[in-house]
């Protein structure tokens, strides 16, 4: 049996649990925003020089540019997953957008490790099919994935 009640993460008035569809949009715009900077980074592969036959110009700028584009890609993902939410109220952009954040069980301030451990268990709640996540978010008391429940944190809504 499944108890619906808000939860209390504090001393402060109960939280209204975000429930899995609100959360899917969340996801989807968050993770589009990633995509859209890796893309772009991708770009800059067209403004390496080429040989005639359209072939890149030698190994070091491709690894550069590569690099570069890892970088940017991966600090772009710890951004929006994990130092914008440490720093603003447990919220991405797309969480802030749709009245969500992210709230320590305990009542603490929501951390960057907490948001770490949340972005790598994605590979758990996303990684094959996005069916994990949201049967982990309907089945718990707490309505939590996985990343969730690992890093004891839970969905509630901001507005």
């Amino acid at each position: 049996m499944h108890d619906h009640s808000p939860v209390t993460v504090s001393t402060a008035a109960p939280l209204e649990l975000a429930g899995a569809g609100r959360r899917g949009v969340q996801f989807l715009l968050d993770s589009l925003s990633i995509a859209a900077v890796s893309t772009a980074g991708l770009a800059l592969f067209t403004l390496l020089p080429t040989d005639a036959d359209g072939s890149l110009e030698g190994g070091g700028a491709v690894v550069a540019v590569s690099l570069v584009v890892a970088a940017v890609s991966i600090g772009w993902a710890l951004w929006v997953w994990c130092w914008r939410p440490a720093r603003n109220g447990g919220q991405t952009y797309a969480m802030s957008a749709l009245g969500l954040r992210v709230e320590k069980c305990s009542g603490e301030p929501i951390t960057f490790g907490a948001m770490f451990v949340r972005m790598l268990l994605l590979a758990v709640d996303v990684g094959i099919t996005p069916l994990v996540g949201w049967i982990t978010i309907a089945a718990s008391e707490r309505k939590q994935r996985v990343g969730d429940m690992v890093a004891d944190t839970v969905v509630v809504r901001a507005d």
